[in-house]
């Protein structure tokens, strides 16, 4: 060994807190020096300077072995791992970089004889498997009973504070949790091994639990040693609950969700570095309460102190964080993303409503549009997964509460730009994935569409949208007749709110918001179901052939794409009514207006209109004249044009429209749109 070889410090400036190891001197070809195990090697030179042996390893313990090959180092840290088979580096020897080693070392791993020799005890060999068992995936059977084999339940020792004292039983417990980290990609609901799992899982709990209270939660110990701790035992946690079996017996023991959540809480603690490329605890949270969630929530708010705000503001600090800074890139994104999307899933609306009123979706519509950009700009293929979480998001909660309010945020946010930027890389997810996301514009979009404020919301965006790196990308992929259906639908509803302001003419000052939104319900539902009075009309002569048509209800179905055209009779009302979201006033106002068309027979005609409002529905009530069957005041009707005209395809009760001013303006827009694709000017 050279003189640059094996120096190691004295231990006198060590705070007596901190645990010592045992640092031992192995000679090859010399007896092994017997030093006691709270002792450092102070000096490994002879007075001029010469080292005093050939080669240095430390270990753990060696009370169990008489001799070990010479320059190995077990348990090794990152950069002690890489000296295996070789002279220590010279370096400090500290707990830390002898104790928690998560990488392998050089060397070829011999499977099934290393584990048979840990399994007699072997601390060498156990660290081997540990760390090196993954990249043989076919021993995970004999890896589990390995590491299930030193987790007994027996073996924990009573009193949480001895955690702080080094012993071989505590060591080869906290390597076997090494061990389990690596195992959660390898076990899944298939469940090969849940019933292993459920069998050893009372051990590896009071193992977690007493580790836990002794180093994690312990303000005594070194902060290194809580975070290497907190690393390996969340992360066993993760492994085992991707077993269903293993992630039932987990949720069902006392106190387990819990620690999971007060792991979770301690996760960022301190500036500490973790060994472990995804946030364990975060991951492991998440999945403990994908079953039975509602239990689980309030679980974790207790754990957490009983504030749901203090869960919400945590969470979304995390997840902020990571958006606004380079861990965007990370895993770390999509862990958060997926824990908010957990806790935010209970029919207990409380907790919902506050990430909801905590800007959550105004936060993933922004994560959401920073991914795009960065996967467009040639970003690193794991943002393809934030990009499913952040939308997932969106699917699931844009309906919440009234739906509409929400929806709006999130398009003036940037929705539809973040939605149609990252159509390019749905064909890189799964499809049910791909399904989700295109699920947002196909399915509840259209729903809303009903309200003028969506309608301009999404107006304003579409003039972005209509730049050509925009349609190129979503022209050129998976999601193209998703969003030339929607663009479609948009641009008609557009031209009904233009309608509508040319209708009001000189009234000339502002509405507000839900004011505008009830006026456009009227002006949107008499307008269409003129535009389909063919179909209603044949309709009436089918269903209802002894009726009058005054006699009859239009009903039109917004909550289906596309709506859905049917009549029933006024007597009829009250029957069959689904259960509708709305004030008193609005359904006392719903029966007064069919009570007046009942007393007035021919003299008025009820519109009843089914429309999305979040979690529930909302019946709207337009009145028009008896007359309205006769399209008599439609400028735009050809008496008898239409009406006796089948679409192609379609049966012939539910064919047929009349052309209206909508269907003019629209036709001058697309005219002008193509002079001005051949560089002339708007003529029409």
């Amino acid at each position: 060994m050279d003189s640059t070889t094996a120096n190691t410090s004295n231990n006198s400036s060590t705070p007596s807190s901190e645990p010592k190891t045992a640092v031992r001197i192995m000679v090859p070809t010399r007896p092994l020096l017997n030093h006691p195990d709270d002792e450092y090697i102070t000096d490994l030179r002879d007075e001029e300077g010469r080292p005093r042996y050939d080669s240095v390893t430390v270990l753990h313990d060696l009370s169990t072995y008489d001799m070990l090959p010479s320059g190995r180092i077990i348990a090794g840290s990152k950069r002690a791992a890489r000296a295996r088979d070789a002279p220590l580096p010279a370096k400090e020897v500290r707990m830390e970089d002898i104790m928690f080693g998560a990488e392998a070392g050089a060397g070829a791993f011999e499977g099934f004889g290393v584990i048979d020799t840990a399994r007699r005890g072997g601390m060498q060999e156990l660290a081997e498997v540990a760390n090196l068992w993954h990249t043989m995936p076919e021993l995970l059977p004999q890896a589990l009973s390995l590491f299930f084999h030193f987790l007994d339940r027996d073996l924990t020792p009573l009193d949480p504070q001895s955690a702080l004292q080094r012993t071989p039983t505590s060591d080869r417990a906290f390597m076997c949790m090494v061990g389990l980290s690596k195992a959660g990609n390898l076990l899944n609901d298939n469940d090969d091994h849940g019933e292993m799992i459920v069998r050893a899982w009372p051990g590896v709990f009071k193992w977690s639990a007493f580790l836990f209270a002794g180093r994690i939660q312990n303000p005594r110990a070194p902060p290194a040693l809580q975070k290497a701790n907190l690393d390996f035992v969340s992360a066993t946690w993760y492994s085992l609950s991707r077993s269903t079996r293993g992630r039932q017996a987990m949720n069902a023991t006392k106190g387990c969700v819990e620690i999971a959540t007060k792991m979770w809480i301690l996760e960022d603690r301190g500036n500490v570095p973790s060994v472990i490329d995804i946030p364990s605890a975060t991951t492991a949270l998440h999945s403990m309460i994908r079953d039975d969630t509602e239990a689980s929530l309030k679980r974790v708010v207790a754990a957490a102190g009983g504030d749901l705000n203090n869960v919400v503001q945590l969470a979304l600090s995390r997840l902020r964080s990571a958006v606004n800074g380079p861990d965007i890139t990370d895993t770390k994104t999509t862990a958060y993303l997926d824990l908010i999307g957990h806790l935010s899933r209970g029919q207990d609306p409380p907790l919902r409503n506050a990430f909801m009123h905590a800007n959550t979706l105004l936060l993933c519509t922004k994560a959401a549009l920073s991914i795009s950009k960065l996967l467009n700009s040639g970003g690193p293929p794991i943002l393809v997964d934030s990009m499913v979480a952040a939308f997932g998001y969106l699917a699931n909660f844009l309906q919440s509460t009234d739906g509409f309010s929400w929806i709006i945020q999130s398009l003036q946010a940037g929705l539809l730009v973040a939605w149609v930027d990252s159509t390019p890389h749905l064909h890189k997810v799964d499809q049910e994935d791909s399904d989700m996301v295109l699920s947002i514009v196909r399915d509840i979009l259209p729903k809303y569409l009903v309200y003028r404020s969506v309608i301009d919301a999404v107006d304003l965006t579409m003039r972005v949208l209509n730049q050509p790196l925009h349609k190129e990308r979503v022209m050129n992929s998976m999601a193209s007749k998703v969003w030339t259906d929607f663009h479609g639908l948009a641009l008609e509803r557009l031209v009904v709110t233009m309608q509508a302001a040319a209708f009001k003419g000189k009234e000339g000052k502002l509405q507000s918001i839900s004011k505008s939104d009830s006026q456009f319900f009227h002006h949107l539902f008499t307008r269409d179901a003129r535009h389909h009075l063919p179909r209603l009309r044949r309709l009436a002569l089918t269903e209802y052939p002894g009726t009058t048509k005054a006699a009859l209800i239009i009903c039109i179905d917004y909550t289906v794409l596309p709506p859905k055209y049917s009549i029933k009779p006024l007597a009829d009302y009250e029957k069959d009514l689904p259960e509708m979201r709305g004030s008193p006033n609005t359904e006392a106002r719903n029966d007064a207006l069919i009570e007046r068309a009942r007393e007035n027979p021919g003299k008025f005609t009820i519109i009843q209109s089914k429309i999305a409002n979040g979690e529930g529905l909302q019946m709207v009530m337009t009145v028009v004249t008896g007359s309205f069957w006769d399209d008599s005041d439609n400028q735009w009707a050809i008496p008898g044009a239409i009406e006796d005209k089948t679409i192609d395809g379609e049966d012939e009760k539910y064919s047929g429209k009349t052309i209206d001013g909508v269907d003019m303006m629209m036709t001058r827009m697309i005219l002008n749109d193509i002079l001005k694709s051949h560089g002339e000017p708007a003529a029409f």
